[in-house]
């Protein structure tokens, strides 16, 4: 048997198919099982997304299990395993070219995304404005660019106190 243990962060893996000693990603939110594969395993805090970008990977957390195949996701975490839409592989792996991209995102979604990587706490007034969908390639190596250009794309206001920054209507 052939297992990592991913403690925090983000891992992509090709895995070549060996039947006699199969390849487990082991997390506190669960377990991926690589049928041959290529996929992200991103673990964030109690949960893991796990992304194929080719092949098929059998999931199993909580006592509910699922196979994905080329192009699917799912969340792992302590209610189960909770399958998700996923803009397929260019997107999948946009990280390891430093950037990350949306479809009609919510903005909470994408400020989770970017306060990854170090742009300080972003706080959201309104849930109007924390569901407003999001479009585009951000440049991860320049958080605070990227923080400016959401503001000016949405027609939105950013006020600033020290690290934190919040955004209003």
């Amino acid at each position: 048997r052939r297992e990592v243990e991913l403690l925090r962060g983000e891992a992509y893996f090709e895995i070549a198919h060996d039947h006699a000693r199969p390849f487990v990603v082991a997390s506190p939110a669960g377990s991926a099982r690589v049928l041959g594969t290529a996929f992200n395993f991103r673990l964030d805090r109690d949960r893991a997304r796990v992304r194929v970008v080719k092949g098929r990977v059998a999931l199993s957390s909580a006592g509910a299990s699922a196979v994905l195949a080329k192009g699917q996701s799912a969340w792992m975490h302590t209610n189960g395993v909770e399958p998700k839409a996923d803009r397929g592989a260019l997107t999948v792996q946009a990280w390891q070219r430093g950037q990350l991209i949306f479809y009609r995102t919510p903005l909470s979604e994408v400020m989770a995304e970017l306060a990854r990587y170090g742009h300080g706490p972003v706080m959201i007034r309104g849930e109007t404005l924390r569901r407003l969908p999001v479009s585009g390639a951000f440049d991860v190596r320049d958080p605070e660019a990227s923080l400016r250009l959401v503001q000016e794309t949405l027609g939105i206001r950013m006020l600033r106190l020290g690290d934190w920054a919040t955004l209003v209507y």
